[in-house]
């Protein structure tokens, strides 16, 4: 009974460690992806810094504009995009969050079905090992 309940024990070591692994993986994936996406977002919004200014230093070369016009547009703009950046982090933090969470129920409920699996292994064990002694006194006695 003890040799199975070291074979089991090694085997559930064996599973947590290609679980961790497994974990980490996936957490290092979404990670990448996430850096990629925030380069790209933050080349995008370099080029819609840029395209405001030409649009602002064009105008002003026609003169429809004067120089604190153009100065306070390309601050607007910048402060508007400063904003919309401030949200997507906001909401990617929470997607983030709501992602963890979800990891962490699944894990929970994981450790609760091998909790669980122990307990059904520890209780079939002590029916065995019963057994045993009932029949190795049955013998001694007879």
């Amino acid at each position: 009974g003890s040799e199975e309940w070291k074979d089991i024990e090694k085997e559930k070591r064996k599973l947590e460690g290609q679980r961790e692994e497994l974990h980490a993986m996936h957490q290092a994936l979404q990670r990448d992806e996430g850096e990629r996406k925030e380069k790209e977002d933050e080349k995008l919004r370099a080029i819609v810094v840029k395209e405001r200014e030409l649009a602002a230093r064009d105008a002003a070369l026609k003169g429809e504009e004067t120089d604190a016009q153009v100065k306070a547009k390309k601050l607007e703009g910048e402060i508007s995009l400063s904003m919309e950046k401030m949200v997507k982090e906001h909401e990617s933090f929470k997607r983030q969050l709501k992602v963890k969470q979800e990891r962490l129920d699944a894990d929970l409920h994981a450790v609760e079905l091998e909790q669980q699996h122990v307990d059904e292994l520890k209780s079939s064990s002590q029916v065995l090992e019963s057994n045993f002694q009932v029949l190795n006194t049955g013998e001694g006695g007879g």
